[in-house]
């Protein structure tokens, strides 16, 4: 039995099955048996005419069994078996990559700066405003959880002038499809309020510095009983008293 032979066979087999994705495999095992067949007769001695014969004999008729094959792999069952596979890889691909957004967000949180690592007049002087003088320079080490990640308010500092900074550093949940807004937007949502005074971050407000992100709110009172920051955006919200 040559390989024409062989070949002939399978593309009547095939021709018979519905799902085109499962012929390579089917091909692959239809193959294997024809050759496993023919390497038996050999072993006895036939001729290649009669060896052609009883492997198709032993085989059966390729319409048949093409048609058997088909109710096996219907197309139905086929495309949910590929769909699955294509559903698990895509969750495990997820998965990876929340489990390593986690991973990012406890070495983030990790990262509030110390007493001790903070330089006011360094920052003072990247934030273009050297000749103002803290009055109060705080380490927060706050974290809030919002629905789309973690809030993390490293430092507060006060100057004279009245004027608060915050920095902050923000780390959102993996989201594989960028469906959801990438920012808290706190320059808009967050306010402080002193009492009954309630302050909002000047348009300027939203700076960065090495890996903060900075509000500035102006005007605030040097002397006050409590200092609470209140954010609500839609469904997020949090109250944080500050000091």
């Amino acid at each position: 039995m040559n390989s024409n032979e062989f070949d002939d066979y399978i593309k009547n087999v095939l021709n018979q099955i519905a799902f085109v994705f499962e012929h390579k495999k089917i091909k692959r095992e239809l193959m294997s048996h024809l050759l496993d067949l023919r390497d038996e007769y050999a072993e006895q001695g036939l001729e290649n005419l009669e060896i052609t014969q009883r492997v198709i004999e032993d085989m059966g008729d390729p319409i048949a069994i093409g048609k058997e094959l088909n109710q096996i792999h219907h197309p139905i069952i086929g495309w949910l078996w590929w769909i699955s596979r294509i559903v698990v890889v895509t969750m495990l691909i997820y998965c990876i990559l929340f489990v390593g957004s986690k991973f990012v967000t406890h070495q983030l949180a990790n990262r509030f700066v110390s007493d001790q690592d903070f330089d006011i007049n360094q920052f003072m002087w990247g934030l273009g405003d050297s000749e103002r003088i803290a009055l109060l320079n705080q380490d927060l080490a706050l974290t809030i959880n919002l629905n789309d990640g973690i809030l993390l308010i490293d430092r507060l500092i006060q100057t004279q002038e009245g004027t608060i900074i915050l920095l902050y550093q923000e780390n959102h949940s993996f989201d594989i499809f960028q469906l959801k807004d990438r920012t808290f937007n706190l320059r808009t949502y967050a306010q402080l309020h002193v009492g009954d005074e309630i302050f909002v971050a000047q348009s300027d407000g939203l700076l960065t510095y090495d890996h903060w992100r900075i509000l500035i709110y102006k005007n605030v009172p040097l002397e006050y009983s409590q200092l609470e920051l209140k954010y609500k955006q839609v469904s997020e919200t949090f109250e944080k008293v500050l000091r």
